[in-house]
């Protein structure tokens, strides 16, 4: 991305305005296991005439940093207002989803200053980069406070994956998980997939990844377990990580379906399959305590709760065993 492409350059020159400057946003994540990733920026910024408003905002990766004090969003804030952003710059945002959320709720304290996506998780270059809203926390609860967020363009550069810890790696493959629940083809490519996810094959990441913005762009209104992860990482009091939560999620969701008749069960295990080779449900096994307050997760008045509360006693059960 900061070295010979010529592809961030060409995006940036397209979005900003004449004498239009970027305002570099960055996950703590990313820089801390990035080497010299700062140099790199600057020279390429250098190289091909692109201005920067100053030092780069620094915030930090994970959902605390939307729920707790949402310090990282007033330093993006502080920043624009000291370097008198307006309509012709934009925001560069590199990280994963915390990150995005960041930077559109701040870019919309000034009108909707374009924000530009570098996505630098699996998670995020096949998920959170492509949301159309951003969105805080409040009074522990998820994503409560959303607002519209376009990004004004994405750019996925897999070689930020070799900087992804284990953890973060293994989770990512359950946003890929719940589009291939919903596209036969992709679930079957998914399965055939998953082997090489486990041993981070990163060019077939890149084919998955592909594939995966392809059928995203045909299903945005998409939105299949994530009501559920974002209960379950409230109740765990965001302990929970959202990559762990959205794969626990599925499997609900997808128990559920099978049970009123709108999935095959075959296909539900073929995912779940899938999910197990690629090591995201590390959630499943550490969240008996969550899955066994069935009244916390589903309303009383929910539709088909019945149907839900069955696929959780099938994953307690399936746990034991």
């Amino acid at each position: 991305m900061f070295g010979a492409s010529d592809a961030l350059a060409e995006v940036l020159s397209d979005t900003l305005g004449d004498g239009g400057r970027v305002l570099l946003v960055a996950d703590s994540n990313v820089v801390s296991h990035t080497s010299w990733l700062g140099q790199k920026i600057g020279r390429y910024f250098t190289d091909n005439g692109i201005r920067l408003t100053g030092r780069a905002v620094i915030v930090p990766g994970g959902e605390k940093a939307k729920h707790e004090d949402l310090s990282g969003a007033f330093a993006i804030v502080d920043a624009a207002a000291r370097t008198r952003v307006g309509g012709g710059d934009c925001i560069l945002a590199l990280g994963g989803g915390t990150a995005f959320d960041l930077a559109g709720w701040a870019a919309a304290q000034f009108g909707g200053i374009p924000v530009v996506r570098l996505p630098t998780t699996p998670a995020a270059m096949t998920g959170a980069a492509f949301a159309e809203n951003a969105a805080i926390d409040r009074c522990g609860r998820k994503d409560v406070v959303r607002f519209e967020s376009k990004p004004a363009a994405v750019l996925v550069d897999v070689a930020f994956l070799g900087t992804v810890m284990d953890g973060v790696w293994r989770a990512g493959a359950g946003e890929i998980a719940c589009l291939a629940a919903a596209d036969d083809k992709l679930r079957r490519e998914f399965v055939e997939f998953a082997p090489r996810y486990a041993n981070r094959d990163y060019a077939a990441f890149a084919e998955m990844a592909a594939r995966v913005i392809e059928v995203r762009m045909k299903r945005r209104d998409e939105r299949i377990a994530e009501p559920i992860a974002a209960r379950l990482e409230e109740m765990s009091g965001f302990r929970l990580p959202h990559g762990y939560a959205i794969p626990l999620a599925l499997l609900i969701e997808m128990g559920a379906r099978t049970v009123l008749g709108d999935m095959s069960a075959e296909a539900a295990q073929e995912i779940r399959a899938a999910l197990e080779t690629c090591g995201s449900l590390e959630g499943l096994y550490h969240s008996r305590h969550l899955l066994l307050r069935r009244d916390d997760l589903f309303a009383a008045d929910m539709k088909d709760r019945e149907a839900y509360v069955a696929a959780v006693d099938a994953l307690l059960g399936a746990k034991r065993d």
